[in-house]
Parts: structure tokens; C-alpha cells; sequence
């Protein structure tokens, strides 16, 4: 159960990443741009290619999320799968806005919250094993 429990979350940081900075490169991209740094949103100036791949990573970090607590039954349970469902689907309407708009201020909604949605999801995690564990046992 462990093993799975850390594949879920070493899944769901390594996924968390590519939106997150996606939105930083799209804010940043005149910047990264007059630095030489070839950057996704620096050499798709329509934004449409740099949409797709915050999409379709905001759709895998929704499941890698829910996936996380699902993977330590026992220790996680329907408060971590809520918060976790809740802060996903959020963070997956962020994302879609972002597709849909392909604005510096949708990438300003995406970055703040994967900067949210991270810590909320991880304090939550260890609240509830904490009381499920330690609390109840």
C-alpha cells in the first residue's frame, strides 16, 4: 500500500509541475523570450499549442489527485477523496479558462491556484492520517 501510496504522489508532483509552470512561461514569455529562452508559450505565440498541454495536464493532475489519498485506504479517506475532487475540479476549471481565454490573467488564476491547490491538498492529506492514525487508533 505504500509503494502505491508513493507512486500516486510522486505522479501527482511530477504532473503538478507542468501547468503550474506553463502558466509562469506564459506570463513571462516576453521576458523568457528576450532572454534566448525557447520556452513553449515563447515559440507558440497563438497560445493554442501551450492551452493543450495545460489542458490535458490539468485533466491528468485532476485524476493524479484524486488518485493520491485513494491510493492509502485506511489512512485517506473521504475527506482527502473531497478536498481532493473540490481542489482538482477547480483547478481544472482554471485550466479550461486558460484554453479557453489564452490570457496573461487566466495564466495569473492558474499559477495562484496550483500554488494553493498543492499545499491545501498535501495539509489536508496529513491532517486526516494524523486523526485516522494517530487520533483514532
Amino acid at each position: 500500500a505504500l509503494a502505491g501510496f508513493m507512486v500516486a504522489l510522486v505522479t501527482l508532483m511530477m504532473v503538478w509541475q507542468i501547468p503550474h509552470f506553463m502558466a509562469i512561461a506564459w506570463m513571462y514569455r516576453d521576458d523568457y523570450a528576450r532572454g534566448g529562452m525557447r520556452m513553449l508559450p515563447v515559440i507558440d505565440p497563438s497560445g493554442v499549442r501551450t492551452a493543450v498541454v495545460v489542458l490535458l495536464t490539468g485533466v491528468l493532475l485532476l485524476a493524479a489527485t484524486v488518485a493520491t489519498p485513494l491510493a492509502m485506504p485506511g489512512v485517506l479517506g473521504p475527506v482527502s477523496v473531497g478536498v481532493a475532487a473540490i481542489t482538482g475540479l477547480g483547478f481544472l476549471y482554471l485550466c479550461v479558462r486558460l484554453a479557453r481565454e489564452r490570457t496573461t490573467r487566466a495564466a495569473k488564476r492558474v499559477f495562484f491556484a496550483s500554488i494553493i491547490h498543492l499545499p491545501v491538498l498535501l495539509m489536508v492529506m496529513v491532517g486526516e492520517a494524523f486523526v485516522r492514525v494517530v487520533v483514532l487508533r
